[in-house]
């Protein structure tokens, strides 16, 4: 479960907050704190720094004031297995590829409008990046155990949808099984039928107003057990997306929040068959 973060969803509008705002780059008294020196290592000289942060399994500098702008270089962490940098205001994060046991990352309502920096992470089980500028998303080369990816409500222009490269999504098409992308101006999830793993997806709040690709996705993520695209036109427009659902997915336990019991599925089974009779 992602830690609980100060911001609500969806996620306040970072431009009056940030501008005029100075940068503010990780420091080293900032890194010493954050690894309780003055405390935790109060006996240990200073020169033995190195030694230490490179056994430290969990860095939080989460939350900051003044929030940090930008995050150059953490790759005297090489045990690092959880990393939490949201609530500041990060605009840049430097490779993270020295810090391979990494396998939680919360990077939420930051300033970050690419994920390119985010691959070659073989270990990286969950990645928190909503309420960032994101409106592509690529790199996650080499993470190849990606299992929870989370986008929601990226700060993007007006009429501009979050898209996918499709080399990402084949690199983390073996191992992703949760989605969860709510309010992002999305159209289209055709792109999606390379993450066949997936057990639960939430595009709710997008504007998918078509049938197809939703379809083509219910074809090859067979594993889905729960869905949610709540909030999209295709809802108003279709009677039978919910049915496409239910038939294609023989696992889908839930539907836009409502549980898909066994008497709605044979229903909706018997109303098919009887349709296809005529």
């Amino acid at each position: 479960m992602a830690p609980k973060s100060s911001f609500a969803s969806p996620c306040p509008d970072g431009d009056e907050a940030s501008r005029g705002s100075k940068e503010v780059n990780v420091s080293e008294q900032i890194l010493l704190r954050a690894i309780c020196w003055d405390t935790k290592f109060k006996n240990k000289p200073i020169e033995e720094v190195e030694e230490v942060m490179a056994q430290v399994t969990h860095l939080k500098l989460h939350g900051l004031s003044p929030a940090l702008t930008r995050v150059d270089d953490l790759k005297r962490f090489k045990a690092l297995s959880s990393l939490y940098l949201y609530d500041n205001k990060i605009s840049y994060l430097g490779s993270l590829a020295t810090c391979k046991a990494l396998t939680h990352l919360y990077l939420q309502n930051n300033e970050l409008e690419s994920t390119e920096m985010i691959q070659s992470l073989p270990n990286l089980k969950k990645l928190y990046m909503d309420c960032n500028r994101v409106s592509r998303v690529s790199g996650l080369y080499g993470c190849s155990a990606l299992e929870e990816l989370h986008l929601s409500d990226q700060r993007i222009d007006p009429g501009v949808s979050l898209e996918f490269n499709n080399g990402s999504l084949t690199s983390i098409g073996g191992s992703l099984k949760v989605f969860i992308a709510q309010g992002n101006n999305i159209t289209d999830v055709g792109k999606l039928v390379a993450l066949r793993e997936l057990e639960e997806v939430d595009f709710s709040r997008n504007h998918i107003d078509e049938s197809e690709g939703l379809k083509e996705m219910f074809s090859q993520c067979q594993k889905l057990r729960r869905l949610s695209i709540l909030g999209n036109p295709i809802c108003r427009t279709s009677r039978s997306i919910e049915a496409d659902a239910i038939l294609t997915c023989t696992l889908l336990e839930e539907f836009n929040n409502k549980e898909v019991t066994h008497q709605k599925r044979k229903c909706i089974q018997m109303m098919s068959t009887r349709k296809a009779k005529k």
